[in-house]
């Protein structure tokens, strides 16, 4: 809970696994593992992971500079992900500026030989690969739940547009994918290469079909997907320049009309796309109450949305946006004083702290306002507000971040 892990060429920022590879289908697995508010960043491998583990979750935390080995010899990495879970959850976290020296290089992954698990309401944006994918090789990954998550300009690199697209669903060595359930995403598709589709799905289903409903698709590429068998596919909204087309099986160039003669989608829809409207700079005015546990650092609640601030603070420039949390007025405990000494240490000065909030209307609610620099309010927010939500609006206002708070990659010592 509120770890920072960075700057390292070990693999892996924030790893929990149990036992060491290869494992006995009954081999016992860690259980209830709990990673929340935490960050990864400039690592050569992997961000946060949960390898071997059971009702467990990742919650509420950051990655970015993912995968910064400069050669692959040991693995090809993502930012958040799980391998062999049973029951695991990857819920309201931000995966951006990932990298691999091989394949992957995504955001979030349900790899493997999982069971049961749910990746929903996460941000992914700016990464060289795939912003999620679902992988079964050898064994079945079954139940598989992604829903509600926002997915902003991934596959920046040509070579892994190409072959992941923004959602990967690839089987290999036998395995399967079974009962997955595609609901509720967000997806905005531009690759640099204008064939690739938004979704690649060459993996097998073992005959249970997948199921893509109700998700937004808006993409410069007119090939919204690639799938190898047919899916449930319904009440989608596709949004290009043009017509859209798909391709499932061996079948190439497919309009929506023929899809839905055929009985592989329903009630979904088409769209043009619209140039969006950038303002010059926003305000994001916060006033908040600090509240602590019983060890005298940030109660959950606090800490979970100060890392969502602290990240989206940092990857703009002052002038562009210009983050404010407003504290109750009074005096700061030294509780308070080292607790907000160390969050600052990650994204130095992104964020700027005032004690100058009435008590009680702080201490009532959390609000978050996101304003013009004149002070018109553009939208408006009470309680928790996660990575998807307000860096979603900030971004569709801003456009794409400068990520002006990026700290210099530290200094690796010359080896004998």
């Amino acid at each position: 809970d509120g770890v920072d892990a960075a700057h390292t060429n070990q693999w892996a920022g924030i790893l929990v696994g149990g036992g060491s590879y290869p494992y006995k289908d009954d081999s016992q697995r860690n259980t209830h593992i709990q990673i929340r508010n935490s960050t990864a960043h400039d690592v050569y491998g992997d961000g946060i992971v949960l390898f071997r583990d059971a009702h467990s979750s990742i919650r509420t935390s950051a990655a970015w500079e993912i995968g910064m080995e400069p050669t692959q010899d040991v693995g090809t990495p993502d930012a958040i992900w799980v391998w062999t879970c049973d029951d695991c959850v990857v819920a309201d976290n931000e995966a951006y500026l990932t990298d691999s020296p091989g394949v992957d290089g995504g955001a979030y992954d349900i790899d493997w030989d999982n069971q049961h698990d749910t990746i929903e309401r996460n941000y992914a944006h700016d990464t060289q690969g795939y912003c999620i994918s679902v992988f079964g090789a050898g064994y079945v990954t079954s139940d598989s739940t992604v829903r509600d998550n926002l997915c902003i300009d991934n596959g920046l690199s040509p070579r892994m547009a190409m072959l992941q697209g923004a959602i990967y669903l690839s089987t290999w060595n036998g395995g399967t994918i079974k009962g997955l359930t595609f609901t509720g995403n967000e997806i905005h598709w531009n690759p640099s290469v204008p064939g690739a589709a938004a979704i690649e799905g060459p993996g097998d289903n073992g005959g249970t079909p997948f199921v893509f409903t109700k998700n937004t698709v808006e993409s410069t590429s007119t090939l919204v997907y690639k799938i190898k068998t047919p899916w449930q596919s319904s009440g989608n909204k596709y949004i290009v320049d043009g017509q859209p087309v798909f391709a499932v099986g061996d079948k190439n160039r497919l309009m929506l009309k023929a899809l839905n003669a055929q009985g592989m989608e329903s009630s979904s829809s088409v769209h043009q796309s619209e140039t969006p409207k950038h303002e010059s700079g926003l305000r994001l005015e916060v006033s908040t109450a600090l509240s602590y546990d019983r060890d005298g650092l940030f109660s959950d609640s606090v800490l979970s949305q100060l890392v969502v601030l602290r990240s989206l603070a940092g990857q703009y420039s002052p002038a562009q946006l210009k983050v404010t949390v407003h504290l109750p007025s009074g005096t700061p405990t030294d509780s308070e004083i080292y607790a907000l000494y160390d969050f600052n240490d990650v994204y130095p000065g992104s964020i700027q702290f005032k004690r100058d909030a009435d008590p009680l209307t702080g201490a009532a609610s959390s609000t978050i306002r996101l304003k013009t620099p004149d002070g018109r309010v553009l939208q408006e927010w009470q309680g928790f507000q996660n990575a998807a939500t307000v860096g979603g609006a900030v971004r569709k206002f801003l456009g794409p971040p400068d990520y002006s708070h990026m700290q210099p990659l530290e200094p690796q010592e010359s080896q004998p």
